[in-house]
């Protein structure tokens, strides 16, 4: 033990006793409260260590909303991706009486703190304990802290504390400027508005350089409660707001005199909500969201584009677009006519086919009553009532649900002359049409139904380039083209319009393919079989080819999808039994009009972003040879045959002819009708020299429209009138194809395929005038066949593109040896 006189002397000597002792306690308490403090900073330390850093403010990047706009990037589309409408906008821009506004009302001394202002905190917390009104404490750099970094709004003391820390911070590494650039750009002020440049539109459609004082003020006062202060909603608070925010203004000294802050009170909020056209062209702008989403591939594509605010100036020529919209859904409303008038003769095709009713079968009843929502109908002498839906899947339904009409119904039952039942119609026939411009891909137009906004029948379904319908005979040129670039082992042409197929029964396994007419017609040259839009001449012009190569060659004009089309290397895909989109269609058909040249169809011309200049670029899509410049044009040739001759000669032939008869120029055409077996969907697709315009229409479900609606009698009639107004919007289309060398004409006759003679006209057949030939390869004799036996003349004018019988499931078929071909 150390002794008391030793202590003593160590522990201030001479001090009395007792105040030797409080001074070690004072010293004790001393080290303890420095090891407490040091204790405490260290905690601190480790504290701050775990925020979050804030060098992410350095790039601050907040969502952004794209904007598509039309061809002259004068009239916005639709806003895609972001669900903030936000319009990132530097601090210089921003006029000096809106910043002094928001300082007013939400951090008056926020030139003068370093992030936490403790005078405000201070009258915070008494007016909190002992106020009348609640007061918030945060700073404007404290806003930004929650809601840029921490991304915090959590009611806790320990959020709080980290964006005391974080704020502390943030003004020790940013300006006063760029703390308020990030607050102006990341608040919200309602109806999806973050961000002072897009509030300014949002309320007053204005930049927020043209923002009056009142109108700043009125801004100014909303982010405190977007929803209660909305001056859409509720003017009468947010001019109490406003006014609330002139008169800090006022006694800052951010407004001069008494006199001009009166002015300013007594004006009246006066909004000029910016006008959003969510109705123009909306499947135009769904397809550009596909395809931008497209590009951006990955889980995340959604999100990252709503972070890059693009400025997209699309393809689209709106006088264009309206033009379809018009027509498309006018000729929807005409087929579903036309489909009401087939239905006596489908009523006796249904009795000859289905004979007595029976449960599972979908068939025609006639309407005896209608009583609300309830229908009764009668099916050889049975009845059933039968439940309307509230949304009636018809254009016109007074035209339809009448009694004595006839209606579709889905038999779930039948006994003793009852038969339960329910409406066979479950939505109204849709269609799509696409317009590309041929020489550069891009799309003008893009329809993917009646209405966009129909839920009911399923609107947002985008029939122009999601899912696809059989093609039918439009399918046929595609083959007729590329055959003629089918060479020998000498690199001589194999097929030329002048060869001949004999159109003669025939079959391959089970399946015995027949012509739409139900008849054969025996020698066909290749040109007459595609006018008439004949099926065994193409299938034997398939398996001339060979299975194999010709899917290959079919490949080649997917232009949407370089992978190409989902085909099946056997007879009847000849016939269009692939489902392919109109869009696509469109684009392989460009490929005619364009010298063979195949151009991807795109719906963008330049996509800009003010955020990411680098992430800006020109569209320029990719071209393809996909055939000589002399089998695109000895196909159109043919096509335009189609028109004048063929398949589409009774509607847009005729339309062609009463123009041309009024004097009035038109330019040359060429086009190819289709329809599917069982008249499911038809088509019409052609082009001029500088546009492509493809329609098709059809239910949804897997079911016949009726059996004479086709092609040229059905879709012609929509295809002829939005042609027609198309051209009226430019006076400068190109009048003629062009004929590109090496290209020499014959007249032919139909069924030799030789030159045509006065026997060949005198016979009935028809005889083609200036048929297209690769020089070398036109005929050089005459015609043999007619004047030696007999043959059978045809006067055939109706469409004939149609049904095919399909092959059996399973058919096993032998690929024959093809030539070269390239």
């Amino acid at each position: 033990m150390v002794p008391s006189t030793i202590r003593e002397s160590f522990f201030m000597p001479g001090m009395h006793p007792t105040f030797r002792k409080l001074f070690i306690i004072f010293l004790i308490f001393v080290t303890l409260c420095v090891a407490a403090g040091g204790f405490a900073i260290g905690a601190l330390l480790g504290y701050m260590d775990e925020l979050p850093s804030i060098e992410a403010l350095d790039n601050y990047n907040p969502n952004e909303v794209s904007r598509v706009y039309d061809r002259t990037g004068n009239n916005q589309l639709a806003e895609l991706f972001a669900a903030e409408r936000r319009e990132f906008i530097s601090i210089k821009l921003v006029p000096d009486h809106l910043t002094n506004a928001f300082i007013a009302i939400e951090d008056e001394r926020f030139e003068n703190h370093y992030g936490v202002d403790l005078r405000g905190a201070g009258r915070a917390l008494w007016m909190n304990l002992f106020g009348k009104r609640r007061e918030g404490a945060s700073t404007i750099t404290m806003q930004v802290a929650r809601g840029v970094v921490l991304k915090d709004s959590r009611v806790k003391l320990s959020r709080k504390l980290k964006e005391v820390f974080t704020a502390l911070q943030m003004e020790r590494h940013l300006s006063k400027q760029q703390i308020l650039e990030l607050y102006m750009n990341h608040i919200f002020f309602g109806a999806r508005a973050y961000g002072v440049q897009a509030a300014a539109r949002t309320y007053f459609n204005k930049d927020v350089r043209d923002l009056t004082v009142p109108e700043a003020a009125t801004l100014a006062g909303l982010p405190q409660a977007p929803s209660r202060l909305s001056p859409t909603k509720n003017k009468e608070a947010a001019r109490d707001r406003r006014n609330l925010v002139l008169n800090n203004m006022r006694r800052l000294g951010y407004i001069k005199t008494d006199e001009e802050l009166q002015r300013y009170l007594d004006t009246p909020i006066e909004l000029n909500p910016a006008q959003r056209p969510p109705g123009k062209a909306p499947y135009f702008a769904d397809y550009v969201r596909a395809m931008l989403t497209k590009e951006n591939q990955g889980e995340d594509a959604a999100e990252e584009l709503a972070r890059k605010g693009y400025t997209v100036i699309s393809t689209v020529d709106l006088k264009i677009q309206q033009i379809c919209e018009e027509e498309l859904r006018k000729g929807l409303e005409k087929v579903e006519e036309a489909i009401e008038e087939q239905k006596p003769a489908r009523m006796s095709v249904e009795a000859s086919e289905m004979g007595s009713v029976k449960k599972g079968q979908r068939r025609l009843a006639t309407i005896r009553s209608i009583d609300g929502r309830k229908m009764t109908v009668a099916l050889q002498g049975n009845t059933a009532v039968v439940n309307l839906p509230e949304n009636l899947p018809y254009y016109h339904p007074d035209k339809i649900l009448r009694t004595g009409k006839l209606i579709d119904i889905y038999i779930s039952s039948v006994k003793n002359g009852k038969m339960e039942a329910y409406l066979g119609d479950k939505t109204y026939v849709q269609g799509a049409a696409v317009v590309l411009d041929a020489h550069n891909g891009e799309i003008l137009a893009l329809v993917g139904g009646a209405d966009y906004e129909d839920n009911n029948n399923s609107g947002q379904w985008n029939r122009a380039f999601q899912g696809g319908r059989q093609p039918g005979s439009c399918w046929k040129p595609l083959l007729y083209a590329s055959s003629f670039d089918v060479v020998d082992q000498n690199g001589n042409p194999r097929f030329t319009p002048g060869t001949v197929m004999d159109d003669s029964p025939f079959s391959v396994g089970a399946w015995a393919p027949k012509n739409y007419e139900g008849r054969f017609y025996g020698p066909t040259a290749l040109y007459e079989g595609l006018v008439k839009s004949r099926n065994i001449p193409t299938i034997k012009l398939f398996m001339a080819i060979g299975a194999r190569a010709a899917v290959s060659l079919y490949n080649k004009f997917n232009m949407v999808n370089p992978e190409g089309w989902d085909l099946v290397a056997v007879p009847p895909m000849a016939l269009g039994t692939p489902d392919v989109s109109p869009l696509s269609l469109a684009g392989a058909y460009s490929v005619f009009a364009n010298g063979g040249v195949g151009i991807t169809p795109t719906p963008y011309k330049r996509i800009y972003s003010t955020k990411s200049p680098g992430d800006s670029r020109v569209i320029r899509p990719q071209t393809n040879q996909i055939l000589s410049p002399q089998a695109a044009f000895m196909t159109v040739r043919i096509m335009q045959d189609v028109i004048n001759r063929g398949t589409g000669s009774t509607t847009v032939g005729k339309w062609i002819m009463e123009e041309k008869n009024k004097g009035r120029k038109l330019p040359e055409m060429a086009a190819k009708t289709g329809t599917t077996n069982g008249c499911k969907v038809a088509w019409m697709v052609g082009y001029t020299p500088d546009i492509v315009l493809a329609i098709y229409v059809g239910y949804d479900e897997d079911r016949s429209m009726g059996p004479k609606i086709v092609g040229g009698g059905n879709v012609g009639p929509i295809w002829a009138p939005t042609m027609d107004r198309i051209l009226q919007t430019r006076d400068d289309w190109k009048m003629k194809f062009v004929t590109p060398s090496g290209i020499a004409f014959a007249d032919i006759c139909s069924k030799s395929g030789n030159l045509a003679t006065s026997s060949c006209y005198a016979s009935g057949n028809n005889v083609y005038k200036n048929a297209a030939f690769k020089t070398g390869s036109q005929p050089t004799s005459s015609c043999s066949y007619h004047g030696a036996g007999s043959y059978q003349g045809e006067s055939e004018t109706e469409d004939v593109e149609g049904a095919y019988p399909m092959a059996p499931q399973g058919m096993q078929y032998q690929q024959p040896v093809a030539g070269g071909y390239y």
